[in-house]
C-alpha cells in the first residue's frame, strides 16, 4: 500500500519537479566581463570588474526582489575579505566562501554553479 501511495504522490508531482529543472536551466547566473559597472546592475547576471588576467571584483544586485542594492565582491588577492571565482564550461559561476549581507536585507547565500542557494 505505501508503495502505491508513493507512486501516485510521485504522478501527482512530476509536473512541479519538470517546471522547476525547466527554471533552473534558464534562470542561472551568468558572467559578463566589463571595465566600469553599469549604473543599472542586471538581476541574474554577475559583473565581473577588471582585465581577464586580473579580476578586481565582482558585483551582482542583491538577489531578493525587495533589496536594489549591489553586492560587491573583492577578487584581489592583496585585500581582505577575499572570494575566489569559478566558471563551468558553460559560464555558470561560483563564489567562495557565501555572501552575506549584515546589514539591511541579510541575506546570506552561496552562489554555485550559477545558482543561489540560500543559507
Amino acid at each position: 500500500m505505501i508503495k502505491s501511495v508513493r507512486t501516485v504522490i510521485n504522478y501527482l508531482t512530476w509536473p512541479a519537479r519538470w517546471a522547476s529543472r525547466l527554471w533552473d536551466r534558464f534562470h542561472r547566473y551568468t558572467v559578463i566581463r566589463v571595465e566600469d559597472l553599469p549604473d543599472k546592475l542586471k538581476h541574474r547576471t554577475l559583473y565581473v570588474v577588471g582585465e581577464e588576467t586580473c579580476p578586481l571584483h565582482a558585483s551582482m544586485a542583491c538577489p531578493l526582489k525587495r533589496c536594489s542594492t549591489a553586492l560587491n565582491m573583492n577578487l584581489a588577492p592583496d585585500e581582505q575579505p577575499m572570494w575566489s571565482l569559478s566558471e563551468t564550461s558553460k559560464g555558470a559561476p561560483t563564489l567562495s566562501p557565501s555572501v552575506w549581507r549584515r546589514t539591511e536585507c541579510g541575506c546570506h547565500f552561496f552562489l554555485r554553479n550559477g545558482r543561489i542557494e540560500w543559507c
